[in-house]
């Protein structure tokens, strides 16, 4: 639930300290950092001045606690690709990446992460990974 809070970098620091195991799974399978993708890039479409810089934080809060990046819902589908999935900030993207996100996660449909990114994201992306 810490996950779906606004400013919630400091609750998490707490819940972690006191023994919350970050990698806890919902019902559907999800992770605190699924939540928060999901959750903030719906406010992130709505706010943009604001929101993705708290998730920003949010996010390197529980990477840097030992969140896995890597961690598979219900359907199979890891944080990096529910980021592109809703839209979500680029930042985000690369947060998830500099914590060794892997790429390649397939949906029911057979597609990847890149299919899922705005065309002008992927084409960045794509352009960097060649160097």
């Amino acid at each position: 639930m810490a996950a779906q809070l606004e400013h919630s970098a400091e609750v998490i620091k707490v819940l972690k300290n006191g023994g919350a195991h970050l990698d806890f799974r919902t019902r559907e399978g999800m992770t605190a950092l699924h939540k928060a993708i999901r959750c903030r890039n719906h406010i992130a479409l709505m706010t943009p001045e604001k929101s993705p810089v708290n998730l920003a934080l949010f996010l390197q809060t529980l990477l840097d606690l030992g969140a896995s990046p890597d961690y598979k819902d219900s359907r199979g589908l890891t944080p990096l690709y529910h980021s592109a999935m809703v839209g979500g900030d680029p930042y985000c993207c690369e947060l998830l990446l500099h914590d060794y996100a892997k790429v390649g996660c397939v949906d029911e449909n057979g597609w990847q992460e890149i299919h899922q990114l705005n065309p002008w994201y992927a084409k960045r992306m794509v352009e960097e990974r060649q160097g």
